[in-house]
């Protein structure tokens, strides 16, 4: 699937609220500005929807070999906007594709 369609589903993950967060020590990672409440989803929604500028790169999860991890910037050379975040996404299976674990992070 492309990075259209990926970004589409996280999109309709976000507005229906399924969307998880990595568990760092039970706690909330106050690295993740979406999970602390720095960032909303709201937020990373518009984010998502930009067209233009955005740049995607698709990697292998790093703890869990057979999950694709989704990264999302925004590329001003390329006409994005000026974004001081990104945003990192996958889902762990491909059966139960409408539950995301979502994060932003600062770049």
């Amino acid at each position: 699937m492309g990075e259209r369609g990926i970004r589409s589903r996280v999109i309709k993950a976000l507005r229906q609220g399924k969307v998880q967060h990595e568990a760092i020590d039970g706690g909330v990672n106050e690295d993740d500005l979406l999970q602390s409440g720095q960032v909303s989803a709201e937020e990373v929604i518009d984010f998502l929807k930009l067209t233009r500028g955005m740049e995607h790169e698709e990697m292998i999860h790093p703890k869990m070999p057979h999950v694709r991890m989704n990264i999302f910037r925004s590329n001003i050379e390329a006409g994005g906007l000026n974004f001081d975040w990104y945003v990192k996404c996958y889902c762990l299976s491909e059966i139960v594709k409408e539950v995301w674990f979502v994060s932003v992070h600062s770049i």
